[in-house]
């Protein structure tokens, strides 16, 4: 039986996804394992299509380094300019730098798998339907 082009696009999207996905999982457990503490303070907080993603300045290695978080703010999440926060940052390389949080480093690259997988599945589910 041959493969249609939307099952083709759907497992090669999806595996694009899931190996995107995986190695920011990789890269988040490595610095979550291997990364330096510190603290750091929102400068800013940019928008873009009305997320507002946190800036976040922090001192290493003796001298100042700014990252704008990947993870926007929720509607319920109240960081605000000024704020204090935990930073995780690559000794190496400082501009590798993530709000430490629970979810923080991990929930973009995992979500991304998540959908990747969900994408490869979706040709495929007429064969595991009950009759």
């Amino acid at each position: 039986m041959p493969v249609s082009d939307f099952t083709a696009t759907c497992v090669l999207g999806g595996l694009g996804l899931i190996a995107y996905g995986s190695w920011g999982v990789l890269a988040a457990l490595r610095l979550r394992t291997h990364g330096v503490s510190t603290n750091g303070f929102v400068v800013r907080l940019k928008t873009d299509e009305g997320a507002s993603f946190p800036v976040v300045e922090f001192r290493a290695q003796g001298k100042m380094h700014q990252f704008t978080s990947r993870s926007p703010l929720g509607p319920f999440h109240r960081l605000k300019v000024g704020a204090c926060v935990a930073v995780l940052y690559d000794e190496a390389n400082p501009k590798n730098a993530v709000i430490d949080s629970p979810h923080g480093a991990l929930s973009g690259p995992a979500g991304s798998a998540l959908v990747g997988l969900w994408i490869v599945t979706v040709p495929f589910v007429p064969y595991f339907t009950l009759p």
